[in-house]
């Protein structure tokens, strides 16, 4: 084989090589998003494991059902199982790249250095042996054209042609016109036939088959001198085109996938699998910042609210709620924060955040996209006053309660509340224990229109 040849395979060996061990070695990128992915998922598994000894106890107190453990046990194993992996990916990273790679790296190399071996051992005897039979079976029929026909075909054609002559006499004895004029003609083709065997073989023939011994003996030339320059040069640019071809469609297939640059909460989705959607496609059509229904999830269902910007300091991670649907309005069902957005959305003028509540009691009861009145629990606060929430007026500006005064008169009285829950308001400060207030008051007692606003 030619010297080039071996050149072109060695350096193709010792790129396979270098991708070998370029793919062994680990990558300090990739090595420090590994550990940073496992920092996130410790974080995630300490957050499930603080909320899993909250709920336990909960449990124990019968403050929430076992499905509802059940499932936040759920939670924080899957959690583990991230972790798991995000040390395993690290692991791998460190190791270098994966074994998949790394074997289809190697197989490269074993492929690159099966090509040297064969430039360096030349054609294989069996094809060289194979093109060599083919010149001499080329070379025989050349021969055969050259000594002419043998005299047992030109034997056989005369006899053909004496059979037909008399085939011709029988018919002139008494057949028609028609049947004479058929087998004459097959007399002047038999011996045209003679004829032709005679006179040897036609020079166009035997130049034909000269041309086919050439051809033959350049195949096994070419076999014997090994590849042209130009043959290399044309069978590697179109390797070339076929791997750029490759990298443009897998390109194409990575950009039809959506990735994270780094772990988080999905806050916002405004299309699902199978919608269409256009470059102007937006948030526009989703639902009211203020409504509050029931959604259907993998496991079942839970409580979508959204609560305005000003009231999401007093919702907290597992705080309980109470579920009011507009279906079973005597009913009140159970339930508890799941998940507080980390981003506000501002639809219709009004910033609120996305909370999730679980549904701990009338799964069987509830569907999904019922409306409800949701209620968030605080923490039970002992010997608390409270009013009726339509008792509470506003009168120049400041929030108080109407009063008897001399004679039953109406008189407002200027007091600090705290949270509602329901229809009763907390007092904090203005009346005691053991004070009437107005709620509703005779017409002919009422303030004049001009003092309160």
């Amino acid at each position: 084989s030619r010297p080039e040849e071996i050149a072109q395979a060695r350096a193709r060996l010792a790129q396979a090589e270098a991708q070998l061990t370029a793919a062994r070695t680990a990558n300090p990128e990739q090595i420090a998003q590994a550990r940073s992915q496992i920092q996130a998922a410790q974080a995630r598994v300490d957050l499930a494991s603080e909320r899993l000894r909250a709920n336990q106890s909960l449990a124990e107190q019968g403050a929430i059902s076992r499905d509802r453990l059940q499932e936040i046990i759920s939670e924080y194993r899957t959690a583990q199982a991230n972790l798991e992996e995000a040390n395993r990916r690290l692991a791998q990273v460190q190791n270098g790249t994966s074994p998949g790679e790394i074997a289809q790296r190697e197989a490269a190399v074993r492929e690159a250095q099966q090509a040297l071996n064969l430039v360096l051992s030349g054609t294989r005897r069996e094809e060289i042996a194979r093109r060599e039979a083919a010149v001499r079976e080329a070379q025989q029929a050349v021969n055969l054209l050259l000594s002419g026909t043998r005299r047992e075909e030109i034997a056989q054609r005369e006899a053909a042609v004496r059979e037909a002559q008399q085939a011709v006499n029988l018919l002139l004895s008494g057949t028609r016109r028609e049947e004479i004029a058929q087998r004459e003609a097959a007399v002047r083709e038999a011996q045209q036939a003679v004829d032709l065997l005679l006179a040897g073989t036609r020079k166009e023939i035997i130049a034909q088959r000269q041309a086919a011994v050439k051809e033959a003996q350049q195949a096994l030339d070419q076999l014997q001198n090994g590849s042209r320059r130009e043959d290399i040069a044309q069978a590697e640019a179109t390797v070339a085109e076929a791997r750029g071809r490759l990298q443009a469609i897998q390109v194409q297939i990575e950009d039809t996938i959506i990735r994270a640059p780094f772990a988080g909460t999905v806050t916002q989705k405004y299309a699902n699998v199978g919608a269409f959607v256009t470059p102007t496609t937006s948030g526009s059509s989703s639902a009211s910042a203020t409504s509050t229904s029931i959604v259907a999830i993998a496991r079942g269902l839970e409580v979508l609210a959204r609560v305005p910007e000003i009231n999401i300091g007093q919702i907290k991670l597992n705080q309980p709620v109470e579920i009011i649907a507009d279906a079973y309005p005597d009913q009140t069902f159970k339930g508890s924060v799941r998940l507080i957005a980390p981003e506000a959305v501002l639809e219709q003028n009004v910033t609120a955040f996305q909370v999730r509540a679980s549904i701990d009691t009338g799964q069987e009861a509830l569907r999904s996209g019922m409306n409800i009145d949701l209620t968030f629990l605080g923490q039970e606060l002992p010997n608390a006053l409270v009013v009726p929430t339509v008792s509470i007026v506003t009168q120049r500006g400041k929030q108080g309660v109407m009063v008897p005064g001399k004679d039953n008169k109406p008189e407002f009285r200027p007091v600090t509340i705290g949270p509602t829950i329901g229809d009763q308001t907390q007092i904090l400060q203005g009346v005691n224990p053991g004070d009437r207030v107005f709620i509703d008051m005779p017409k002919d007692r009422r303030p004049k229109p001009d003092e309160n606003s």
